[in-house]
């Protein structure tokens, strides 16, 4: 199979140049993860720095979560209660994590942490479902 091209190199000036830049009417950034996905490749500076933005946040939020609140030996996020010297476990918050990870997998599969517990009893997944995390998860406020 042969394949063919022809081209013609022109010389740009700074009015060609400047005569090019000044009929953008926006600039766009290319967000190479989102190929393939649902979500848009391409979108506005504006949307591009918010989605930063956004981002920073939720880094911030994770890192400051699994500071003050994962707890190692039960591989879980648990809260002391003060003065009773006594952990508190909330089922909820942990599948929350988990289901929507919170902590992220980068792509050699590495997380933050993997929160391995997950709730067996039968009547856990209708609670999960009338939960906060499950109602703002699926944006079901009613």
């Amino acid at each position: 199979m042969d394949f063919s091209s022809e081209f013609e190199l022109w010389s740009v000036d700074d009015e060609s140049v400047q005569s090019l830049e000044d009929s953008v009417i926006a600039d766009y950034h290319c967000i190479f993860d989102h190929i393939g996905t649902k979500n848009r490749a391409v979108i506005r500076d504006d949307e591009f720095d918010t989605l930063a933005n956004i981002q920073s946040i939720r880094d911030q939020l994770r890192n400051s979560y699994l500071e003050k609140f994962y707890d190692k030996g039960f591989n879980a996020l648990m809260f002391m209660e003060a003065g009773i010297n006594r952990y508190l476990y909330d089922p909820m918050l942990n599948s929350f994590c988990n289901k929507e990870q919170v902590f992220e997998v980068d792509e050699y599969g590495s997380a933050d942490c993997y929160l391995m517990y997950e709730e067996k009893r039968p009547f856990y997944t209708a609670d999960y479902e009338a939960s906060f995390f499950d109602r703002l998860t699926h944006k079901r406020f009613r």
